[in-house]
Parts: C-alpha cells; structure tokens; sequence
C-alpha cells in the first residue's frame, strides 16, 4: 500500500475508514493512501516528513498550481526528493563501501537525514577528509540500499519481513524520521497476521521490547497462529502413530524429527527455548486444548533436539557452510540448544489435569514428563472424585493402579537410558520428586481465545457493547443493560435511566450535582477487556455540563481500580451529544469493570456526571466457565448477566 506522511484534509476520515479492515496498513493516522493497490498486503510505502510537502503540492487544485509554482518555482526539482542525485551520481563527493558495492553519495544529504553521519563527517574525524568511507555494520537481510534511498527521498517500502532490519540500521546509524515510521508501522501493523515473521526478525536483532509484544500476540491467538502455521496438521498425523508407537518410540520420533526439520512446516520451531518457556508461561495463553499443547511441545522438543544434533554433525564433519555463517544464522544455531532442564521446565506447564483419563494414559508412558507432576495430577483428580463420590467403594474403579505401575516403569526406563549417558544426572532425577512444587496454577482452565475489536469510528457498530448487545451480530440490537448482558450502576440519577447510558440513539442521563460521581459497567463474570480505546456521548441536548476532568479506570472484582487514562482539564466534548474517542495505550491486562469517575467540576464548574452513551474496543475475554473461590468452575451463560 502506498503512503505518504502529508497535513489532513478533507478525505483523511474516509480514507481511514475505508482501509481501516486492511489489516490496518497505514503507520499513522496521518498518512493517506495514493495510487497504490489496495490487497490485504501489510507492506506500505511510507514517506517521512521531508517529501510531505511535495506531496500536498503536487495533489493541489488546479486553481492553486501557479500559486504554488510562484512561491516555489524549484518545485519539480524535488519531487522525488533527492532520489535523481543518487541515481545518476552528479554532484557526488563521498563513496560508502558496503559489503561488496560502493555508493557514489553526497555529505550534505547523509549529514542532514542521519545524525551518524553528521557526526562522522564532522571535522573531528578522520572520515571527513576521506573520499572513500567503508561501513562494517552488518547487514544479513540487505537493507542498506533501503535505507540509503529513504536518506535521499524520504520514502521506504515496509513489510513485516523487512521493518525490524530497517528499525535496527535506523537506530545504528541514528536516522530518526526512519526510527519513527518504523514505530508507526510496527504499532499499526503488529498483530497475529504479521507476528510470525516480525518476531523472527526480532529475535535477530534481539529487540527485547517487540520480544515481548510478539508473545503477547501469539499466547492470545496460540490455535490461530498454530493453524496457520500448520501446527495442527503435523500434529495430529503424528496422533494418528501414537498409539501403535507409544512401546517403541525412538526410531519413529528421529525419522518424524528429521521429516518436521525438512518439511519446514514448524515456523514457530525457530524460537529459543527460552522465550517458548516464556510463551508457555504467559497468563493469557490460549490453547485449543491441553493435549494439543503437548504434542506442539513434545514436537518443539523432537525438532531441537534434530536440529541440535544435525549441528554436532555439522562441526564434527567441518562443513565448509559454517564459515559463512550469516548472525541471523548464528543466531539460529544458538537457539537449537536445549538440554535436560529445558525440556522439564517445557513439560512443567502443560496442564495435564484437563486432559481426558485416555490421554494421560497415553502421556505417562512418555520419558520427558516429569514424574512427579503426573502425580500431583492423578492426585488432583482423585481428590476431585472423593469428594464427589458418595461411597468409596466407587474410587476402586480408578485404576490408580496401573498407572501408577506405567509411572513406575517408566521412571525405571529413564534411569536407565540416563545410566547409559549420565550417572550425574541420573542422581540428580532420583531426586527430583518436588521440583515442581504443587501450583494452582496447573489446575486452572486456561483463558478463552481473545476477540478482537478495532475502531473505526464513534459508534461504528463494532464495538464491544454493541457485540454483546446485539448476541454476537446473531440478533436485533437490544439494550444490554435490561436484557440483563451486562450490568450498568452510578453514584447516583438525577435525570434519565442507567440504561441510557449504553443505547443507540443519544438520551439525556446525569448524576446528582455530588462530587466524584460515577458510573459503572460491568461485564458479568465470563467477560473482560483487555482496552484498546474508548468512546464517550455527551448526555445532554445542549453542551453545558460537559465533562472534564475524570479518570477511566478498570477492576477485576469492582473494589481495585486502576487509572487506565486520566483527563485533566479535557475540552474534547463541548457540543450537544458530543462524541469523542480515547486511546489507551500500553494496557496489557483484562478488566471485567469499567468505571467513568468525575474527579473534577464539568464545564460548568458543578458535579453533575453528564454521559448519554459509552463504547469499548479492544480484546475481549469471554468464556463459558467461570473461577470460584475454592478454584474449581462453574459453567455459565456466555450471554447474560447473573446476578452473583
């Protein structure tokens, strides 16, 4: 998609609007699209600042051209910026050497787009006299090209693929109008289409912080991206084997490895162990369910461990390809290492007490799942069916028994193939009973699959509350609050009901003139919202009142709040049934309430809580099964609001 960074004019909202489902292409609100195709595709070309002008010109009406020609008569000089000068080589006073080519450039052009240069160049250096300049940073995927043509016109290509490069050699040679599109694009465009191939990238450049959104992304789209990736598939042609191959594994599990190594189908099979483990432990990881898991990670384990031993071949052969080893390759070298204490830590948080009896048959005759967690999980259940049991001669139909022989034997097998490896670390899983202390955490169902809902404008119809109002787009819009799907309360009324805080059309509802007045939604207990943005309705037919000084907060149980964004003197709402749309930037955790809380006088300097409707967007939470205190669940409506 092509873009260019330009002032907003009259098309700038429908534009938006009309991309906004293109998997949100556009770095930033303020870039409009021009010429280009209009795919799915996440790749834009952005433009930085310097060819804005150029651009505004150029897209002039024909009334305004001589008006601007004769205040800038060079206009079509710069059109393309300086991209004309790199091309032809006229005027060029510097040669950078990079890798094996050579640029003919200019020292004005690289000292005013790149402080690097402007600091190189400088008199205090020697490279400033040079004709020549050689430039050793590396570059595994190219980009130095790019980003030599973005010095010039102020105008990359950007793909999910190339946009961590072009961050890294932006920060490396400090060019801040790059570093800021690559920002832009990354905060646009970083979502589970696109998290696979950026977190690839990430890892290469070992940016921490992208790292760290990318997980987030994958744990709540975890079967989505499993699926995409093929992950399924390979998994359950394995399943199909499982049960004639569970006595005699070996020799399958090294030709299945060496199949998935080659298939190339495992495209999250590329992250370290470390940051899988840190993937696995996520709060919000969401698995198609628990069995599933397992084989993805006894897979992951098969697969690294090919893939370290094809390694150990490699150097014991000298293979001539290690010397030319790319850092994106070494890096990927690094992370096939996984050893003994990976795989337990792996296996550890899997939960296998929601798996069926069936399945952990099946898993306890496997060596790499840690003993004394099968334990603890037929503990867990057995205390689950005594308690449940109104005789005990019922629990004897367990047949605890043989698993508890399979654990056993299998214990018996390990020691001994770690007898043939290891004495040290034979004594050290002797001892390994109560490694992995007893955790309610392995006991809880996991978190359900997130939904979710991006703005496009106030009260688009694609909003949370209008999703749940309208049972998931399956029926007629109905008001959630008295059809009992959520529930609304406030500090007080003065005029209106709690139900015309969340209708349609716009109705007039107010609190007494109290300070820190409030209103509150709450999403019923199977729902809660990781916010992305917000959307208020002046509740008045008249701009009086209007709000201004408050805090939009979140709670998990309606007596903790957290400040989610706070407004100060805010004049956003100052017409009759105003609306405005609040972003909420960098809020990682879900709430089940939200709260509109008046922490100042309104614009009438009085206290009335003036609010005629409310919208939420972000990532919704909504499962079937809700947590009690003693930590067992309760099925319950994913529809409607109980009263608790």
């Amino acid at each position: 998609m092509l873009a260019s960074q330009q002032p907003s004019n009259n098309n700038n909202n429908s534009n938006n609007n009309n991309n906004n489902n293109n998997s949100q292409n556009v770095a930033s609100s303020s870039f409009l699209p021009i010429n280009g195709p209009t795919s799915n595709s996440s790749s834009s070309i952005l433009s930085s600042p310097l060819t804005s002008t150029t651009t505004t010109t150029t897209t002039s009406t024909s009334s305004n051209n001589n008006i601007s020609n004769l205040l800038n008569p060079t206009n079509s000089i710069f059109n393309n910026g300086f991209k004309d000068y790199i091309d032809s080589k006229r005027f060029s006073d510097v040669k950078l050497i990079y890798g094996s080519k050579m640029y003919d450039t200019h020292r004005i052009i690289l000292a005013y787009s790149s402080e690097f240069f402007k600091r190189l160049l400088s008199s205090e250096f020697r490279e400033a006299s040079q004709a020549v300049i050689t430039l050793r940073q590396p570059d595994p995927y190219n980009i130095f090209p790019q980003v030599l043509s973005f010095m010039y016109d102020g105008r990359v290509w950007m793909s999910p693929d190339n946009v961590v490069p072009l961050l890294a050699m932006a920060d490396h040679y400090l060019i801040h109008a790059l570093q800021s599109l690559c920002n832009k694009y990354l905060d646009t465009n970083l979502n589970r289409e696109s998290v696979v191939s950026i977190l690839r990238t990430s890892i290469s450049f070992h940016f921490d912080f992208i790292i760290d959104k990318c997980i987030g992304i994958i744990a709540k789209n975890f079967p989505y991206i499993c699926e995409q990736q093929q992950l399924f598939k390979s998994n359950n042609n394995n399943n199909n084997n499982n049960s004639n191959n569970n006595s005699n594994t070996n020799n399958n599990s090294h030709n299945n490895s060496t199949e998935n190594l080659n298939n190339n189908d495992f495209d999250l099979m590329f992250l370290p162990s470390s940051i899988f483990i840190t993937l696995l432990k996520h709060p919000y990881l969401v698995v198609k369910n628990e069995y599933t898991l397992y084989q993805i990670v006894i897979n992951f384990i098969k697969y690294k461990q090919q893939e370290q031993q094809q390694q150990t071949d490699n150097t014991t052969n000298n293979n001539n390809n290690n010397n030319n080893n790319t850092p994106n390759e070494t890096n990927n070298n690094n992370n096939c290492i996984i050893d003994n204490n990976n795989i337990n830590e792996l296996m550890s948080h899997i939960r296998y007490i929601w798996m069926t009896y069936d399945q952990l048959i099946e898993i306890s005759s496997n060596p790499l799942v840690p003993r004394d967690i099968l334990i603890e999980t037929f503990m867990e259940r057995l205390k689950k069916y005594e308690s449940s049991s109104s005789t005990s001669s019922t629990i004897s139909n367990i047949p605890l028994l043989s698993v508890t022989n399979t654990i056993n034997n299998n214990n018996n097998h390990t020691d001994q193939q770690q007898n043939n490896t290891d004495s040290t670390n034979n004594n050290n899983n002797n001892n390994n009973f109560n490694k992995y202390p007893i955790t309610n955490t392995r006991f809880l169902p996991r978190p359900p699959q997130s939904i979710p809902f991006e703005y496009n404008h106030d009260f688009d119809q694609k909003g949370i509350l209008y999703w749940i109002a309208t049972n998931c787009y399956r029926e007629k819009w109905a008001n959630p609050h008295t059809s009992l799907r959520i529930k609304i309360t406030s500090s007080s009324i003065d005029k209106g009901n709690l139900q015309d805080v969340v209708e349609l059309a716009p109705f007039e509802f107010w609190t007494k003139d109290v300070p820190a007045s409030w209103v509150t939604i709450d999403l019923g207990p199977n729902r809660s919202v990781i916010p992305m943005c917000y959307t208020i309705r002046h509740g008045l037919s008249f701009k009086s009142d209007s709000l201004r000084t408050w805090d939009f907060q979140g709670s998990t149980n309606g007596e903790q709040w957290t400040v989610l964004k706070r407004h100060t003197n805010d004049s956003s709402l100052n017409l009759k049934y105003a609306t405005h749309t609040w972003n909420i930037p960098n809020v990682t955790a879900a709430y089940r309430y939200f709260r509109i809380l008046q922490t100042g006088k309104n614009s009438n300097n009085r206290n009335f809580l003036v609010i005629g409707g409310i919208e939420l967007y972000g990532e919704l939470l909504q499962s079937n099964n809700v947590i009690n205190n003693d930590n067992t669940t309760t099925t319950k409506s994913p529809i409607k609001w109980i009263q608790e």
